[in-house]
């Protein structure tokens, strides 16, 4: 079972990114749907974004960058808070957790497939260990990128940087 999620896990990812062309898409119901996302596996959750940003990008594979993200928001944190907002030079979109956070020398090497931060960690409380990979390779795949910083709650805040 674990190795059909996994092979599946993967083929939904290569889909994805075969043949979806880049579209305008406004960001504030894309994001909407991530904080329902997150609402239903539990969280408490904040949204703080511009109605009016657009952004040039394959809608599909952004969500699954977003879901990525959010899922893992919302299984290591009680609060999450998904924010958007265009600067001179980029379009940011964070998500933010109160969870345990990723540790600075650690916030590289998540990005690898398979990698976990605790290594006790089972299947069984985890994912395929694929999600923070695909959710970078989509973020550069757009020209953009993906990091880690430590949150105003301590836990961890992704930071996805889009052309602008």
């Amino acid at each position: 079972d674990d190795l059909i999620e996994l092979v599946d896990t993967y083929l939904a990812f290569a889909r994805g990114e075969e043949g979806e062309t880049a579209e305008t898409v406004e960001l504030a119901p894309m994001l909407e749907q991530m904080a329902q996302r997150a609402q239903r596996a539990g969280a408490e959750t904040e949204l703080a974004v511009d109605s009016e940003i657009t952004s040039t990008l394959r809608p599909m594979a952004m969500r699954r960058c977003l879901a990525n993200l959010v899922d893992n928001a919302a299984r290591y944190g009680k609060w999450v808070k998904i924010a958007a907002e265009r600067t001179a030079k980029d379009l940011l979109i964070t998500i933010e957790d109160d969870g345990p956070g990723i540790p600075e020398q650690l916030r590289e090497a998540v990005f690898q497939p398979f990698f976990r931060v605790d290594t006790a960690r089972r299947r069984q409380t985890g994912g395929t260990g694929l999600g923070l990979s695909i959710a970078r390779d989509i973020a550069l795949g757009h020209g953009g990128d993906l990091s880690f910083e430590t949150g105003a709650r301590g836990g961890a805040k992704a930071v996805l940087r889009l052309p602008a």
